[in-house]
Order: C-alpha cells, then structure tokens, then sequence
C-alpha cells in the first residue's frame, strides 16, 4: 500500500471489518466467533458509529442481537503486514475491563462484550482480539506507555 494517513488507515480499516461483519451476520457464520455466540439463530444487525465523522467513542462498530445481546468492536488498523503493536486508549481499555463476564452473571441475560479487530490492509488479514483485558490480566498480551 502506498504510504497512507493515520485517519486514512484507520477509516479503511473500519469500512473492510464493517464489510466484513456484515457478510458474516448476513450468513450465520458471525454466531459461530465466541463472542458473538447465541441461543438462537437470529441475525446480528453491524452499525459504524463513525460513518459520517470520528466520534472518539471506545469502540468503532457497535453489534447487537435482537436478544439484546451487544458486542463493541475496536478496529485497529495498519497498512504494515507485520506490525503487531497498537495504540490503545484508557477509554477502550476500561470498556474492555466493563465488558469482562462475571462469575455472577446470568447466562440467559442480555450481555455486552468487547473485541478487538486488528485489520492489516496490505495483506487482508484480519484478527479477532476475544476479552482484551482478561488477555492483558492473564499475560498474554502486554501493554505499553509511551511518553
């Protein structure tokens, strides 16, 4: 890819995961992903909460289920192949901690998740990040602070 914008790339990033949850809503295999995993066979409606402008929202794609079931998606973006470091927000990271399952919490109840999408725009991979906080609580992922 040529050499792109930070705001271009993120914006491409959003419309490719938008694109590509879509698809998978409209053919059930959506219900298969952990996250999005429910008791009925209905279909995930994909909303872009920045599609006219940025909106600074902790998450870019908000999923819901006619349940009432909500998964927040972030998108990360890079148009590098192989960077695997991303920025995150404290915004994002608390809605990450919010989202986490309690042990108290009923399984036929509504519940909210948050993932991580990380979209690489030269190779067209896309990797989905399940429960960001438990992976950062568990050691299997790290984070960093720059200054």
């Amino acid at each position: 890819l040529p050499l792109l914008s930070e705001s271009v790339v993120g914006r491409l990033g959003e419309e490719k995961a938008l694109r590509l949850l879509q698809s998978m809503a409209d053919d059930k295999s959506l219900n298969q992903l952990k996250a999005f995993q429910s008791k009925t066979d209905a279909k995930w409606t994909i909303r872009w909460v920045n599609a006219v402008k940025e909106t600074g929202s902790p998450f870019d794609l908000e999923c819901v289920y006619p349940t009432g079931q909500k998964v927040y998606v972030e998108v990360k973006s890079t148009s590098s192949s192989d960077k695997v470091n991303f920025e995150i927000s404290t915004a994002e990271l608390m809605l990450a901690r919010d989202s986490e399952p309690s042990d108290q919490e009923d399984p036929d109840a509504p519940h909210v998740r948050y993932v991580i999408l990380r979209v690489y725009l030269g190779s067209g991979i896309v990797d989905l990040v399940d429960r960001p906080w438990m992976l950062l609580e568990s050691k299997g992922a790290q984070l960093y602070m720059r200054l």
